[in-house]
């Protein structure tokens, strides 16, 4: 491999090079690398598919994922610190708000971070992952008690037997 050059995104460290075996460019996490070798052979560095490292390491990232659009009620730094570890683009909207646009594998990756801000929110794209989180949140109050507001005093809780 031709090392090009070392790329960081969502606190993870890659490297860029060039296959000469494969005749394409890889990406390899650095923390995944073992039994590493040095060569002395000297290359010139090509140039990359992509304007820079970091936009060529997302368009493999998110070779197959979704996009999908958010309106969330919370201001744009408590979206940016929920989202910390997805490759999220924020803009404000209207009334404080935020809206957010990722690249996700699977609609399961919107509960941590949506659980965590406890807000109002809105899945504007795509329509399935719209339907999923209302089937799920349906899910989570078939056939169970209320729950009691925070601070109400009235959590029950198992007993041992």
């Amino acid at each position: 491999m031709e090392p090009h050059r070392h790329v960081h995104l969502h606190q993870r460290w890659y490297l860029l090079g060039w296959d000469i075996d494969k005749e394409d460019w890889r990406v390899f996490r650095l923390d995944r690398l073992s039994e590493l070798r040095s060569q002395s052979r000297r290359f010139s560095l090509r140039p990359l598919p992509a304007g820079t490292g970091i936009d060529y390491l997302r368009e493999g990232i998110n070779k197959h994922r979704q996009r999908v659009v958010l309106t969330i009620d919370a201001p744009m730094t408590a979206v940016a610190e929920a989202f910390t570890r997805q490759d999220v683009v924020l803009t404000a909207s209207a009334g404080g708000g935020t809206r957010a646009v990722l690249m996700l594998d699977c609609w399961q990756w919107l509960l941590p971070a949506l659980a965590f801000l406890d807000v109002e929110f809105t899945v504007e794209e795509p329509e399935e992952f719209r339907a999923a989180l209302r089937q799920f949140g349906a899910h989570l109050v078939r056939d169970r008690p209320p729950v009691p507001p925070p601070g109400s005093g009235s959590i029950t809780r198992p007993t041992a037997r």
